[in-house]
C-alpha cells in the first residue's frame, strides 16, 4: 500500500513538472507572438501614416494648382464658406 502511494506521488510529481514546463513554454510562445504582432501593427500603422501623408500632400498640391488656375472661383467659394460658418455661429449664439 505504501508502494502504491509512492507511485501515485511520483506520477503526480511528474505530471505537475510536465504541466509547469508546458505552461512556461506556452507563456514564452504567447510573449513572442505578442511581440511579433506588436511589431507588425507598428509597421502597418507607419505604412498607413505614410500613405495618408502622401494623399494629403497630393491633395494640397491639387488645391494649390486649382487656386492658381481659378482664383476668383476659389475666392467666391471661400466667401461662401465663411458666410455659412458665420450664419451657423450666429444661430448657435442666438439660442
Amino acid at each position: 500500500m505504501a508502494d502504491d502511494r509512492s507511485e501515485v506521488a511520483e506520477a503526480w510529481r511528474r505530471s505537475t513538472t510536465k504541466l509547469s514546463a508546458d505552461l512556461e513554454r506556452t507563456a514564452r510562445d504567447a510573449r513572442e507572438a505578442a511581440a511579433e504582432l506588436s511589431d507588425a501593427l507598428r509597421r502597418s500603422a507607419a505604412g498607413v501614416a505614410d500613405t495618408a501623408a502622401e494623399h494629403v500632400r497630393d491633395g494640397a498640391a491639387t488645391v494649390r494648382q486649382e487656386v492658381k488656375q481659378r482664383p476668383l472661383v476659389w475666392l467666391a467659394a471661400a466667401a461662401g464658406a465663411g458666410a455659412v460658418i458665420g450664419m451657423l455661429l450666429a444661430n448657435s449664439r442666438g439660442r
